[in-house]
C-alpha cells in the first residue's frame, strides 16, 4: 500500500526550488509539499505521518547541523541534506547527525530522484532492497600514490562499520602487492583463482581466499612474480568477478599502473565505480590527467587524493576542473604513521587508532556505507 507523506523544502534559493519541485512531480508515490525560506522545527513536529525533509545547509546556517538530532531521532523524519559546500565535513557531520543521505547542488535530476526513491522505499516502506555487491577498480597513473594502502585501509573501516564480507584481489606483481605490504602467507594465489573458479564451485573457491585476522575482509593475492597484466584469458577474470558478487557486497580491485589493459578492463568488467589515487605534485597530476583521457574511467571517476596537506587546499577547485569530478576525497599525509605501518606491516589503525587518516578513512567509509 502506498504512503502519502510530507515532503518539506526548507530553501530560499529560487532557482533550486523551482528544479525541486519539478522533479518532484516525477516521483512515484503520493506527497504534500510544504517549502519554506528557512529551517522551522515546529513545522515538523506538528506533522502527522513520514516526512521527508530536504534541508539545504550553507555557511550561515551551518550549526543547523548539531541542532538535528531531537528531529532525526524520530523514526518519522528522514532529513536530506542539500548544500553547494561538497565538503568531507559537511557530509560526515549530516551523516554523524542523523541525515539519511547529501546531494550536492547544483541539484543533478537523476541523483536527486535516486535519493529521495532510496528513503522512500527503505526507510518509510521498510522494504528490504536486495544487496547490490559492488565492483570497486582502484587505479593510479603512477606507482607509489598509495593506491595498495587506500584499499587496505578503505576496507578494514568498512568490514568495522558494515560487518559486510569484502574481498580484494590484487593484480599487482609479488613485489609490490598486497601480500608483502601486510606479510601474508599465500597459499592460493590469483592464477590458481583464475584456472579453478567457476559458477558451480565458488562458493568452495572463494572459502580458499585469505580472510585477514577476523575482519570480514579476504584477500587474492598475486603470490607469485610476473602477475603484472591482466591474463589473456580475460573470461576467467570476468568469472571471477562475477561469482565473486554473489558472495562479497565490496570487492575491491586493485590494478598495476603499469597494465596496457585498464581499458580493457573498466570496458568488460563493467567496474560499478573507479576509484583513481593521485599525489599532489605536478608529475602525479599530469600523469592522472593523461589516465583520464580513458573514455570509460571519465565515467564519474571517485578521485582520491593521498598525501594531502593544508599547502595544496587552493587547488582542489582545480583538480575537480581538471579531473571532471564532484568527489575529490583528500587523505591527510602522515609519514610518520604510514612509515609505521609498512615497517610492521599493518594497517594505520593497528599502528594507532586515533590518527587524524585513520578517522579519514573511517568517515569516507561511513559515507560509502550510507549512501550504497
Amino acid at each position: 500500500m502506498m504512503k502519502k507523506i510530507n515532503v518539506f523544502l526548507f530553501d530560499d534559493d529560487k532557482t533550486t526550488i523551482t528544479l525541486i519541485e519539478k522533479y518532484l512531480t516525477e516521483l512515484t508515490f503520493d506527497y504534500n509539499l510544504i517549502q519554506k525560506n528557512s529551517f522551522d522545527g515546529k513545522l515538523i513536529k506538528n506533522s502527522q505521518g513520514d516526512n521527508i525533509i530536504i534541508l539545504n545547509i550553507n555557511v550561515s546556517n551551518m550549526d543547523l547541523l548539531e541542532k538535528l538530532p531531537p528531529y532525526t531521532q524520530n523514526k518519522n523524519n528522514h532529513f536530506l541534506i542539500i548544500s553547494y559546500t561538497n565538503s568531507t565535513d559537511l557530509n560526515v557531520r549530516a551523516i554523524r547527525n542523523g541525515a539519511k543521505d547529501f546531494v550536492s547542488k547544483p541539484i543533478v535530476k537523476s541523483d536527486f530522484l535516486y535519493r529521495i526513491q532510496k528513503i522512500y522505499q527503505k526507510d518509510i516502506m521498510k522494504q528490504e532492497s536486495v544487496k547490490k555487491s559492488i565492483i570497486n577498480t582502484v587505479i593510479s597513473a603512477e606507482k607509489g600514490e598509495g593506491k595498495t594502502s587506500f584499499i587496505i585501509n578503505l576496507a578494514e573501516q568498512l568490514a568495522l562499520l558494515s560487518n559486510e564480507k569484502i574481498l580484494i584481489i590484487d593484480f599487482n606483481n609479488a613485489i609490490n602487492d598486497i601480500s608483502m605490504m601486510l606479510n601474508l602467507d599465500i597459499e592460493y594465489n590469483l592464477p590458481w583463482f583464475l584456472n579453478k573458479i567457476n559458477e558451480d564451485n565458488s562458493e568452495e573457491i572463494f572459502s580458499k581466499a585469505l580472510q585477514y585476522k577476523k575482519l570480514p575482509v579476504y584477500i587474492i593475492a598475486s603470490g607469485v612474480l610476473g602477475v603484472k597484466k591482466i591474463p589473456q584469458d580475460t573470461s576467467r577474470v570476468q568469472t571471477l568477478l562475477q561469482t565473486a558478487k554473489k558472495h562479497f557486497k565490496y570487492i575491491f580491485v586493485d590494478l598495476d599502473p603499469g597494465s596496457t589493459n585498464i581499458y580493457e578492463f573498466v570496458k568488460k568488467r563493467q567496474s560499478d565505480r573507479i576509484y583513481i589515487v593521485f599525489n599532489p605534485n605536478s608529475a602525479s597530476v599530469n600523469a592522472t590527467k593523461k589516465l583520464l583521457t580513458i573514455e570509460l574511467v571519465l565515467k564519474n571517476p571517485r578521485m582520491i587524493l593521498n598525501k594531502y596537506t593544508e599547502k595544496v587546499e587552493s587547488k582542489i577547485k582545480d583538480y575537480k576542473a581538471d579531473f571532471k569530478t564532484e568527489f575529490l576525497w583528500t587523505i591527510p599525509t602522515n609519514f610518520l604513521a604510514s612509515s609505521g605501518a609498512s615497517a610492521k606491516k599493518k594497517t594505520l589503525k593497528e599502528i594507532n587508532p586515533k590518527m587524524d587518516i585513520v578517522e579519514c578513512y573511517k568517515n569516507l567509509a561511513e559515507i560509502i556505507i550510507s549512501r550504497d
